[in-house]
């Protein structure tokens, strides 16, 4: 059947369909990606760019003030602190440099009309906060420079208020107060009052500080901003009145901290510094910082008060791309005089060969070479196992060892296999309620075939502190040199992996009465009975067993050590003369951290503290607070005030100057309450208790202790170890 159209209604159609595709798809690509970008999906780019190249482009302003908002990630920060890494949507330094471009067109298209536009000032303040956030000062000025001369009076205000912010990360406190002062008061805003109070808080003028965080509060609308409203370089505007009286507070003191962060030894100018009370909870929301730097990367706080801080700092996540992060291996700062706390960051050291992805088969090895570090004591080699199987975030950092089995690797070359890999990482999992559980690789501590492994090389100075690595902070997966293991699953470990771990105990317990040395079916039943993989399969006397074969027949005595760790105090007496055999026949490059901790915990069964404390300090990462415990517990106090004077002991919580200032009291403390405060210590160092039950202890010693300096002495020890946190899942 044949179907007749008129050539109107054919010319209809077709008018129809391109007024649709010319302008509705435009708005329709905008909408759909800023509505992708709210849900933060990659996908909002497709449609952005399809924007882009749309021949007629509706809401032009819009649109590209829209992917530009997407592309900067609105200006998110990366935080980095004493007490961890967190998090921000990554965005690249080619994406803030385009977004730039976009917020230039904008203004173009706003020239004739005097950048009167609805998104002309907008774009401007993103010129500048972009410029900020990327740390270019030459581009703030810049953009400074032109605001001040364009006649448009807002933009001219804007120009004039991140003039005075840029002042203030100069310290010019004085100039920036005057140039605040000389604003158009048609255009305060909420920008404008936070900078106020900053400024005065450095003027020391805490009342007019005060006047002018209450005008911000009130700008606030309840804590509820604008995404759009932010800070200068994008962070959040203070508006909580809780959050404005603790940092108030916090500043009634009398000490400074001051540092410099660089990059390669250059100073790198507008990054945050914040200092937090609430040690290992991190976080700027709602916060102002306490610092930033000015062009040559130094930075000043105001005077704070003695005590433990959190210290961090915020910084765009485009500009950790080809930067490696120096820890200097501070858990918190404490404040006890003037302080110095630096960050430093390097351009990362490059592995020469192989290039990209290799493959290697069973029996095969590949050849590893990097640049050599000035300063580098020693490397270390290291491949990450991804589980997908078990979830897609989850990552594990393994060892890998040279031909003779050790970690710390001398040269600047390494040539391994498989067979390299570290077989006795202790991986933890854990399910929704805080309880560790089985997870398939905490038995198998080995590479699933076909998946590319990234490799890093980090190098390490005379005092164990790295000094760089081959992976930067932020990176392209394509950019990671990796290895990829073309090796098949055992049929043992393939049950293990999709967790069917009775048939896997059934399958190696089988093979062992064929071959009673069998390597594999020993390796994996000491694992799967030393952790237990359900309830009550938890079964040491039998891994054990498990273990002294494969150490008797394999000579290595590793695995012996993996069943020790499991054991509790009891255990460890019923097997100490096994035990005292593994420690004192464990080859010297096995002894790492675990080994020196587990050789401890036999001490501490024996009741043998001093050796204990010997075995503590042999651990060359740091000092383990155990030492501290121990020493207290033993009466020798001069050795503690040593300790802690010195710094030696990395701690979290704890104030060492109160810890240092009631030891040099101790003796006045009577002898019976001196009793109970070891009692407690002695729970805290052989760590046999769970977490209630030590919570319990800690509340029961406070109850019987009167003297107030040994009540503040207990209450130091509970907060670095969390006893006084109740929302710690209990065990």
């Amino acid at each position: 059947m044949k179907i007749k159209i008129k050539l109107k209604t054919l010319i209809l159609i077709t008018i129809l369909t391109l007024t649709f595709i010319l302008f509705m798809v435009p708005v329709l690509n905008i909408e759909i990606g800023n509505l992708l970008k709210e849900k933060s999906s990659d996908k909002a780019e497709i449609f952005y760019r399809s924007y882009m190249k749309s021949p007629l482009k509706i809401n032009h302003d819009k649109g590209l003030y829209s992917y530009g908002d997407y592309l900067t990630k609105a200006m998110n920060k990366y935080q980095i602190s004493s007490s961890g890494w967190g998090g921000a949507e990554r965005t690249s330094p080619e994406n803030m440099k385009k977004a730039m471009e976009l917020y230039e067109d904008i203004l173009a298209n706003n020239k004739d009309n005097g950048y009167k536009g609805k998104y002309a000032n907008m774009a401007y303040t993103k010129l500048l906060d972009t410029s900020i956030s990327t740390l270019d000062t030459d581009k703030l000025e810049y953009w400074i420079k032109w605001g001040m001369e364009t006649e448009n009076e807002e933009i001219s205000y804007i120009s004039k208020l991140y003039r005075a912010y840029y002042k203030f990360t100069e310290k010019a406190y004085k100039e920036a107060e005057e140039m605040l002062k000389g604003l158009d008061k048609d255009f305060l805003d909420e920008k404008y009052y936070q900078l106020l109070a900053e400024v005065n808080l450095h003027l020391d003028k805490t009342d007019k500080a005060r006047e002018a965080y209450k005008k911000l509060e009130e700008m606030g609308s309840g804590g509820m901003i604008d995404r759009d409203k932010k800070y200068f370089g994008g962070s959040y505007l203070l508006l909580d009145q809780y959050a404005i009286e603790e940092k108030l507070e916090k500043l009634d003191g009398e000490y400074k901290v001051k540092g410099k962060i660089t990059n390669d030894g250059k100073g790198m100018p507008f990054i945050e510094v914040y200092l937090s009370k609430d040690i290992g909870v991190f976080s700027t929301l709602g916060r102002v910082a306490d610092a930033v730097t000015d062009k040559n990367g130094e930075f000043e706080t105001l005077p704070l008060k003695q005590g433990v801080y959190d210290i961090g700092i915020m910084i765009n996540p485009s500009q950790l791309y080809g930067k490696v992060s120096l820890n200097e291996n501070r858990n918190s700062l404490q404040v006890k005089g003037d302080q110095r706390a630096d960050f430093k960051f390097a351009s990362p050291m490059s592995i020469n060969s192989p290039k990209e992805n290799v493959v290697v088969k069973d029996g095969e090895k590949i050849s590893l070479a990097w640049d050599e570090v000035d300063g580098a004591e020693y490397y270390m080699v290291k491949t990450i196992a991804f589980d997908k199987k078990e979830n897609a975030g989850a990552v594990y950092h393994i060892q890998i060892k040279d031909k003779d089995g050790f970690e710390k690797i001398k040269d600047n070359t390494i040539e391994f296999g498989i067979d390299n890999i570290d077989k006795h990482p202790k991986i933890y999992s854990y399910d929704d309620s805080g309880e560790e559980i089985i997870n398939p690789r905490t038995i198998l501590a080995s590479f699933i075939p076909n998946i590319e492994n990234p490799l890093i090389v980090e190098a390490y100075d005379k005092s164990d502190k790295i000094i760089n690595s081959s992976i930067s902070l932020i990176d392209d997966y394509d950019n990671i040199v990796s290895v990829t293991f073309d090796t098949e699953l055992t049929k043992g470990e393939k049950l293990i992996l999709d967790k069917k771990y009775e048939q896997a105990k059934d399958h190696y317990e089988n093979t062992l009465k064929k071959d009673p040395k069998d390597k594999e079916a020993l390796l994996y039943l000491a694992r799967m009975y030393s952790i237990g993989w359900q309830k009550g399969k938890k079964d040491l006397p039998k891994a054990l067993e498990y273990a002294q074969n494969y150490n008797d027949t394999y000579d290595d005595y590793n695995l012996s050590l993996e069943v020790i760790g499991e054991m509790n105090r009891e255990q460890k007496k019923a097997n100490r003369d096994y035990i005292k055999t593994v420690l004192d026949t464990t080859d010297a490059k096995d002894k790492n951290y675990n080994f020196y901790r587990i050789q401890a915990s036999y001490f501490l069964a024996e009741e043998n503290l001093l050796a204990a404390r010997d075995s503590y300090e042999k651990i060359e990462e740091h000092q383990d607070i155990e030492i501290l415990y121990i020493d207290m517990y033993l009466g020798n106090y001069d050795r503690v005030l040593k300790k802690i004077n010195e710094e030696e002991i990395s701690v979290l919580k704890m104030n060492l100057l109160k810890l240092g200032e009631v030891l040099k009291k101790i003796e006045t403390i009577p002898e019976k309450e001196l009793e109970t405060f070891r009692g407690f210590l002695k729970t805290l160092i052989e760590r046999e208790v769970s977490m209630s039950e030590q919570r319990q202890i800690y509340k029961n010693t406070l109850k019987i202790v009167k003297n107030q300096d040994l009540k503040d002495l207990v209450e130091e020890i509970a907060k670095e170890e969390y006893l006084e946190d109740e929302y710690i899942i209990e065990e």
